[in-house]
C-alpha cells in the first residue's frame, strides 16, 4: 500500500512538473508572438504612410500639371479674345459715330475677353472632373462655350449693332457682368 501511494505521489509530482513546464514554454510562445504581431503592425504602418505619401505626391502631381494646363489654355483664350477684341474695337471705331461708342465698344470687347477667359478655366475645370461641356445656346455658359464670345459681342460683330443696341437688346441674363455694368452706367 505504501508502495501504491509513493506511486501515486510521484506520478502527481511529475504531472504538476510537467504541467508547469508546459506553461512557461507557452508563456514564452505568447511572447514571441506578441513581438512578431507588433512587428508585422510596424510594418503594415510603414507601408500605409509610405503609399500615402505616394498618393499625396501623385494627386500634388496631377494638380500642378491641371494648374499648368489651365494657366496656358487662359493665356491662348485671353491671346485670342485680346487679337478679337483689337479686331472688334478697329472694326467698331470706324462704325462708330462717337467716343462713347468706341468706349463702350472696348468695354463690351475686355468684358467678352473676361467671359472667354472664364470659359477656358471653366472648361479646364468640367474636362479634369469628366464632366461634358455645355454648349445650350439659352445660356450665357452655354454661348459662350459655342461661339466663343457673348451674345451682346457676338451682334455687334455678326449683326453690325452698335454696342448699346446689342446691350440694349440682350437680355441681362445673357450678358456677363461688365456689359451689365456698361448698360446700365451713366453717359
Amino acid at each position: 500500500m505504501k508502495k501504491l501511494v509513493s506511486l501515486g505521489m510521484i506520478t502527481l509530482a511529475t504531472l504538476s512538473l510537467a504541467a508547469c513546464g508546459n506553461n512557461s514554454s507557452a508563456n514564452k510562445d505568447s511572447s514571441s508572438s506578441k513581438a512578431r504581431s507588433e512587428s508585422i503592425a510596424k510594418a503594415n504602418k510603414a507601408k500605409k504612410e509610405s503609399w500615402a505619401k505616394k498618393v499625396s505626391l501623385a494627386k500634388a502631381k496631377s494638380e500642378s500639371k491641371a494648374k499648368a494646363t489651365s494657366e496656358s489654355q487662359a493665356k491662348a483664350a485671353s491671346e485670342s479674345s485680346a487679337k478679337a477684341a483689337s479686331e472688334a474695337a478697329a472694326s467698331s471705331s470706324v462704325a462708330a459715330e462717337s467716343e462713347s461708342a468706341a468706349a463702350a465698344s472696348s468695354q463690351a470687347a475686355a468684358s467678352s475677353s473676361q467671359a472667354a477667359a472664364q470659359s477656358s478655366q471653366q472648361n479646364t475645370s468640367q474636362a479634369a472632373n469628366g464632366q461634358s461641356i455645355s454648349t445650350d445656346e439659352n445660356t450665357l455658359t452655354g454661348f459662350v462655350n459655342k461661339y466663343g464670345m457673348s451674345p451682346a459681342a457676338y451682334k455687334m460683330v455678326h449683326d453690325g449693332m452698335t454696342p448699346q443696341q446689342a446691350l440694349a437688346a440682350t437680355p441681362d441674363n445673357m450678358e456677363t457682368s461688365g456689359e451689365i455694368q456698361t448698360e446700365h452706367s451713366p453717359q
